[in-house]
């Protein structure tokens, strides 16, 4: 380009000293010359426009591709919601389908006169009063305050022997499936709330001490706020994690057993070590399904802050964006996943009260 431009200011220069034929013989050489020079310059201004098109086309493009993100995050946002409202939906179905099932072989029964209605009114008469005498109970648990004189200020001693309902330790026996939020006390602790969670085929008495969904943010966190729990447990429906000393204090001790999803098993015995300890997985007792993936002996809790995973050179809780019990073997079992942590007492008379046919099931 510099040199079509020298050029022609050669010819500008040369031309006025010049005569007029000696002009015309320049022109005559020069032109053909200057022409493709000219003709190339014409092409590169409009190059030139095409490309501040494509840079104002690519800008139009990236701009529109953050707004269709921004829409892609709303939407998994709506679905996650939608999908809890389904599986509530999906558990109710479950019940309706077996309350008609249990109606329709009552009536089987009858019609074949296998029972007579006298024996089923008895039946049902004995599991009314079962379940009258526990709701009188709780009622009373309820309504119970503390005896406290009016005319003196009891003592610390007197504090002591105080008529005050004792909180439970542990979810209820019997509890109609779903969830539900209740108060218990453990020694060691404060009483606290938790989430008292029933079915059909794992029955009562199971608490749900850790909830995560998808792609959830709120796990990435501390190792001292992994030990105290977070979340709102009072929403069933979202992510929490009770806590890990609390989960050492309910474990410690007292036999629970462990079910986990997406594992699809349960661990017979599961101890979970203190503070001192790491809140390492003491024992697990013996495992169904795939639970030793998540669930590794020995492994102690990691968080980002705090690399217990014993692999040298790396700290998967912080790869990973959440605490567990890493080690070099399970580090991205739970990648995509809901997962949900449920522990329950043995030594519990555990039952599931049936809301179709209104019978106590023992587990």
């Amino acid at each position: 380009m510099m040199l079509l431009v020298v050029f022609v200011s050669a010819i500008y220069l040369i031309s006025p000293s010049l005569g007029s034929e000696d002009e015309d013989e320049c022109a005559a050489v020069c032109y053909p010359m200057v022409k493709p020079m000219l003709r190339y310059f014409e092409k590169c201004q409009e190059k030139d426009s095409q490309t501040s098109q494509c840079q104002k086309d690519y800008s139009e493009l990236l701009k529109r591709h953050t707004e269709v993100l921004q829409q892609l995050n709303e939407v998994n946002v709506k679905y996650e919601k939608l999908q809890s409202k389904l599986e509530i939906l999906s558990e109710l179905g479950v019940f309706e389908n077996q309350f008609r099932e249990d109606i329709a072989k009552l009536r089987e029964v009858l019609k074949k006169g296998e029972m007579s209605k006298s024996q089923v009114a008895i039946k049902n008469t004995n599991e009314i009063m079962l379940l009258e005498s526990e709701i009188s109970i709780i009622n009373q648990k309820k309504s119970e305050t503390p005896t406290i004189s009016e005319s003196t200020e009891p003592t610390s001693s007197e504090n002591k022997t105080l008529n005050v309902p004792a909180l439970p330790d542990r979810c209820p026996q019997s509890q109609k499936p779903g969830r539900i939020l209740q108060e218990i006390h453990v020694p060691g602790s404060d009483p606290f709330k938790v989430v008292c969670y029933t079915d059909r085929e794992s029955g009562s008495g199971w608490i749900v001490v850790y909830q995560k969904y998808y792609h959830s943010s709120p796990f990435n966190r501390s190792y001292e706020e992994y030990a105290a729990g977070f979340g709102d447990r009072s929403n069933l429906r979202e992510d929490f994690f009770l806590g890990l000393e609390k989960l050492h204090l309910l474990t410690d001790g007292r036999p629970h057993e462990l079910m986990a999803a997406p594992f699809k098993g349960k661990c017979n015995r599961f101890v979970l070590g203190s503070r001192d300890e790491g809140y390492m997985v003491k024992s697990t007792g013996k495992c169904s399904g795939n639970m030793e993936v998540g669930f590794v002996q020995s492994t102690k809790f990691s968080t980002f802050d705090r690399d217990e995973d014993g692999d040298p050179g790396r700290n998967w809780a912080e790869r990973r964006g959440v605490g567990w019990w890493f080690d070099s073997r399970n580090n991205a079992f739970f990648e995509n996943r809901i997962i949900r942590i449920l522990i329950r007492r043995q030594d519990s008379n555990n039952a599931l009260y049936d809301i179709g046919r209104r019978h106590i099931y023992k587990k």
